[in-house]
């Protein structure tokens, strides 16, 4: 997403609140170029003016991330299926996904975005370290530092009340630790 009148650009990896801040900031300024979900480097390729603009990503506990990645898969039932959606999708429980799912098979996949989704570590989207992150733990504060006012952001596409919280394993929680240490290491948070 980008403003060209405040020269901001907010990346948005998948199962990170994009929805949500779109909600908010798309009525009021910006546009959406593209797919939703590209990484900082693509959108500088295609918009080489926004190299020099102030830039956000939104950000996620990575475990976080996955449990919300693994419900979206299970109940998609678009016409839009992608290879990363099926693989998910053949997983029938989170634990077995988690531990035996080929994330790097799934962050191979071509850019799909807006026709599937792609388990791309949130790190893939901003390779230069250099754009401020929006933990969506907090999103109505970080977002509110960047744009540079108070704004209210509805939580869009939340995880029914009915999926609890997987009870995690060790084992589980050293695979994610591994699998995306990157992200843990960028963006804070205890693997």
């Amino acid at each position: 997403m980008i403003d060209p009148e405040r020269e901001l650009v907010i990346v948005a990896p998948p199962r990170c609140g994009s929805h949500s801040v779109e909600a908010v900031l798309l009525p009021e300024f910006g546009k959406r170029i593209g797919f939703r979900h590209l990484p900082l480097p693509v959108i500088h390729e295609g918009y080489p003016y926004t190299r020099e603009w102030r830039t956000a990503i939104l950000v996620r506990n990575p475990r976080a991330r996955l449990w919300s990645l693994y419900h979206y898969c299970q109940r998609y039932t678009g016409s839009l299926l992608n290879e990363t959606t099926m693989h998910v999708k053949s997983f029938s429980d989170f634990e077995s996904f988690v531990l035996r799912g080929d994330f790097q098979k799934l962050a191979d996949e071509p850019l799909a975005s807006d026709r599937g989704i792609n388990v791309w570590p949130m790190s893939h989207y901003d390779p230069y370290e250099d754009a401020v992150p929006i933990h969506l733990e907090n999103l109505r504060h970080d977002l509110s530092l960047f744009v540079g006012h108070w704004v209210e952001v509805p939580h869009l596409h939340r995880t029914p009340p009915k999926w609890k919280q997987p009870k995690w394993t060790l084992e589980m929680l050293d695979r994610v630790a591994q699998e995306f240490k990157e992200d843990f290491r960028r963006y804070g948070g205890a693997p």
